[in-house]
């Protein structure tokens, strides 16, 4: 009788060792399956999280908040992302410098977080100075540009609406000179053609992988002809000629006259396996021809993939940029 109920407290301790390996198993397996989902996708889908401070990848802690305001341009609420460095709480007299980062094609999304930890490591190790940095949400494949029929007015939600709201909510220096405005792939599009649009207030514009910069919508390797007619359709009302005239380069050439009442730092950043390449190329080359100095990062390696530039490139993105 010993000898049967010792065989079954065995028999038990086994059990309930096996199930608590189980579980601890399927704990790791479940967190890397969730790391190994954004070491493939740096866009994921399109997300919205209205005052969420959850993070948004798995292991780190949120270091950004998500706010909705009022948009006068939208006629109804828009959202924002926003990082605050580690200094604001404790520099109470002192206004920062302030980063515009627009999102590409697919949104925030999965990117959000590690860009965010990102920004935090270059400030803390010294890279760049403590800044605040307002992630805006825009919708898919809005190019940053108010479309021709003004159904969503992009490009107003950021000047006329969310500018103002952050420099009235947030202690940001009004300067030009420490206003930057960034972005990867649509994103680096949209602050080309808005940071020269409105020089007066960007003194910094950063491309990263950005596209399209050519004069149509004819080149555009990262989209497919489907994807070509749908954008020239819905945001550009199928006209090239406003597609142009909302381009980069139609913004560098018509307001070229402003460089020396404006002058603007201009960084392009591109990947040389990014299939954008050849086209920032030429567009820095376009922007010299027309009296605008800017500084030219080629990577090797790297292809269109934020993920690639955040962790493969030796921190590109950081080192003298901001």
């Amino acid at each position: 009788m010993k000898f049967f109920n010792l065989y079954l407290v065995l028999k038990l301790a086994l059990f309930s060792l096996l199930a608590l390996l189980s579980l601890a198993l399927y704990r790791v397996s479940g967190a890397r399956a969730r790391l190994y989902d954004f070491r493939q996708s740096h866009h994921g889908h399109e997300t919205h999280f209205p005052h969420s401070t959850v993070a948004r990848y798995p292991g780190l802690v949120s270091l950004v908040e998500a706010h909705e305001f009022y948009s006068d341009s939208l006629k109804g609420p828009s959202t924002y992302s926003i990082f605050i460095p580690p200094a604001y709480a404790s520099s109470l007299d002192r206004n920062f410098p302030v980063i515009y980062w627009l999102h590409g094609s697919n949104g925030s999304g999965r990117s959000l977080e590690p860009l965010a930890h990102k920004f935090r490591d270059a400030m803390l190790t010294g890279l760049m100075e403590q800044s605040i940095v307002v992630f805006p949400e825009s919708e898919r494949l809005s190019m940053w540009v108010n479309s021709k029929d003004n159904s969503y007015p992009s490009e107003d939600i950021v000047i006329n609406d969310l500018i103002p709201h952050i420099q009235e909510r947030y202690r940001i220096s009004q300067d030009r000179s420490q206003t930057f405005i960034a972005g990867f792939s649509m994103g680096g599009y949209g602050a080309a053609r808005i940071g020269l649009k409105f020089r007066n207030l960007f003194g910094h514009i950063i491309m990263v992988g950005a596209g399209t910069l050519d004069d149509s919508l004819d080149d555009t390797p990262r989209a497919n002809q489907q994807t070509k007619l749908s954008v020239l359709n819905e945001v550009y009302g199928g006209s090239d000629s406003y597609f142009y005239e909302q381009s980069p380069r139609f913004e560098a050439f018509t307001n070229k006259h402003n460089t020396s009442a404006y002058p603007t730092s201009i960084t392009i950043i591109v990947g040389e396996e990014d299939e954008v390449y050849s086209q920032n190329l030429n567009f820095s080359e376009f922007l010299l021809q027309h009296g605008y100095n800017n500084r030219f990062i080629s990577l090797p390696g790297i292809g269109h993939n934020l993920r690639d530039y955040l962790f493969f490139s030796q921190d590109a993105l950081f080192h003298n940029v901001w």
